[in-house]
């Protein structure tokens, strides 16, 4: 199944400026200073490199390259973001290929609402530990 692409408006020199999602974005504090929403993992991977954040929320289920290969990968560099996973899928084996390539959360897709922001902010407090 294909996820939607989000929103996206070109940039200067022919480049994308990445916009998030409505919904997303909506659930994560006004403090938060970048957002950016890939269309592929291979792109966030690319964006993570650049903006060295402190934490990145990556969906399992995108195209090209899973979340769970750019987790991995994002891990293989030495990045010190913290991983928080996102998935529709409430299965078990999931959650324990996430905590395999790293992750220190892990939200469904149907409780997003509620636990986004409380698992960023356990997340981001475990990796500074």
């Amino acid at each position: 199944m294909e996820l939607p692409s989000p929103y996206r408006r070109p940039g200067a020199a022919g480049k994308s400026d990445l916009r998030p999602r409505p919904s997303g974005r909506s659930l994560l504090p006004a403090t938060t200073q970048r957002f950016v929403d890939p269309n592929h993992g291979e792109q966030l991977v690319a964006a993570e490199a650049a903006l060295h954040p402190d934490v990145v929320v990556i969906d399992v289920s995108m195209p090209g390259m899973s979340g769970l290969e750019a987790a991995a990968c994002i891990r293989r560099r030495g990045s010190q973001a913290a991983v928080v996973c996102l998935t529709a899928f409430d299965e078990s084996e999931i959650l324990e290929a996430a905590l395999e390539v790293g992750a220190l959360g892990y939200v469904t897709k149907t409780s997003l609402a509620a636990d986004l922001v409380p698992a960023v902010r356990a997340a981001v407090q475990a990796a500074r530990t």
